[in-house]
């Protein structure tokens, strides 16, 4: 079988700033259920997690190379399992 060229794989600044935006967005949709549900933990604790969330994905915008952030774990041979996953399993078939 041909060996395929490596793919770098990586997500750009922008597509954190995206990232970032949505989970603000989902966040404050998650909080709102907190009006209408008990889920047995303070909404200050989810509030905390969204904060620091978004707050991590600013600092992996702010760090990120112009190239964009890479997401290949360091050390992998290129084609370890990346780029060829083969098959997606769909488990309603089963």
């Amino acid at each position: 079988m041909p060996s395929q060229p490596s793919i770098p794989l990586g997500i750009n600044p922008d597509d954190l700033d995206l990232l970032s935006r949505t989970v603000v967005r989902l966040g404050g949709y998650a909080e709102g259920l907190f009006d209408f549900h008990d889920f047995g933990f303070d909404k200050n604790s989810l509030r905390d997690h969204i904060s620091n969330v978004h707050a991590t994905l600013k600092r992996l915008k702010d760090v990120s190379p112009p190239g964009g952030l890479p997401l290949r774990p360091p050390n992998i041979p290129a084609g370890a399992f990346w780029e060829d996953q083969g098959e997606v399993w769909n488990y309603l078939q089963s």
